[in-house]
């Protein structure tokens, strides 16, 4: 809007069949907003900023990269004294479900003398639910691993990029600077599951 406010959303509704049967599907919304601060009176006839931009954003993913059937028990052919049967091949858990992230961002971006400066600062802090992972489990039981949704995650961090161009001409010699720091957290870990699988 004013080629200076920026809104985007969406949601999104995603179904796999490799989860449960009663959490199959996963909501998924965001939304964004930017203000092109730079295209304000105050500021549009600075001779020295060039561009400022505040944005923000927040979003809710999924993850589903597990295998097929991961809540599920499997069953395959076997044979015993030259007798046809059944073993269990996996031990599925029902309550399966969504890996579930939600990231909130804020970021400024900035040029100076024309764009001869400019650069990015950004905050980002990511919590991830129902972490996916195969754990393992006693193998004396027959079974190495079963999937399951583990616990929470934490990840925080700053970032910061300066560009700059130090010459431009017939030779042109830009330079890139970049600094990131982030932090780690697991705030919930379930406790070891049992054989079978509870």
């Amino acid at each position: 809007f004013k080629d200076k406010y920026v809104l985007g959303g969406s949601y999104r509704i995603d179904g796999s069949s490799r989860f449960g049967e009663d959490n199959k599907y996963g909501s998924f919304p965001a939304v964004s907003a930017g203000w092109i601060m730079s295209e304000e009176s105050f500021l549009k006839n600075s001779d020295v900023l060039s561009f400022l931009k505040i944005r923000s954003s927040y979003g809710v993913t999924g993850n589903a990269e597990i295998g097929n059937f991961g809540s599920r028990s499997l069953y395959a052919a076997s044979a015993y004294a030259d007798v046809s049967g059944l073993v269990t091949s996996q031990i599925g858990d029902e309550k399966l479900k969504w890996e579930i992230s939600k990231q909130f961002d804020i970021g400024l971006d900035f040029g100076f003398l024309n764009n001869r400066i400019s650069g990015e600062i950004d905050f980002f802090s990511k919590k991830t639910k129902n972490l996916l992972l195969n754990i393992p489990v006693p193998a004396t039981n027959g079974y190495t691993s079963i999937t399951k949704n583990i616990g929470d995650m934490n990840n925080k961090g700053v970032e910061f990029v300066l560009n700059g161009t130090i010459f431009k001409g017939d030779f042109v010699w830009t330079s890139s600077f970049n600094i990131s720091t982030y932090k780690n957290e697991v705030t919930r870990l379930v406790a070891p599951v049992s054989p079978s699988g509870r």
